[in-house]
């Protein structure tokens, strides 16, 4: 397993930026505001959330998938049961998921 993966985090309010974060339970928490709800989008690529935003009332961040996610998102890869390193550059990114990058998303209104 890496020390540190690269991943896109959306934070509410902001667009989405990409980091490098310790590729530890601890540090992915700390990333999402607290325990992780994981989401599989691809074979090898996976959203993670906090499972308690809503409950913390944390600030919509953009809508995605039919669910209107809430507080920081981190996007990585996933290899096995492990976490890894996103898989797709930039500009892939923004082809899969139009909605992290459209206008309003940075607001939480992302549709």
């Amino acid at each position: 397993m890496k020390k540190n993966i690269r991943v896109l985090l959306k934070v509410p309010g902001q667009l989405p930026v990409e980091a490098e974060l310790p590729n530890t339970l601890k540090a992915l928490q700390h990333a999402v505001g607290g325990y992780i709800e994981a989401y599989h989008l691809t074979r090898d690529l996976c959203l993670l959330c906090c499972e308690e935003g809503r409950l913390r009332g944390y600030p919509a961040n953009f809508r995605m998938l039919g669910v209107t996610f809430v507080g920081p998102v981190v996007i990585c890869g996933t290899k096995g049961a492990d976490f890894a390193d996103l898989p797709a550059d930039w500009e892939t990114m923004r082809k899969l998921f139009p909605a992290l990058f459209r206008e309003g998303a940075e607001k939480g209104v992302g549709t």
